[in-house]
């Protein structure tokens, strides 16, 4: 098992946005408490998941 890294943000939904604007990334899993972002619909994540602050 491999640890992994969650950032905690205040707004999920702006977040992932910005990231997926500045990363030119999707949304894998979005919600209002988790969100995974992915390239080209990878399984291979390209930032840390997003969780609620």
């Amino acid at each position: 098992m491999n640890p992994q890294l969650l950032i905690t943000v205040r707004n999920i939904k702006v977040s992932s946005l910005w990231y997926q604007a500045v990363l030119g990334c999707q949304s894998g899993h979005g919600g209002s408490e988790y969100e995974r972002l992915v390239l080209n619909g990878s399984d291979d994540h390209v930032a840390p998941p997003l969780g609620y602050a």
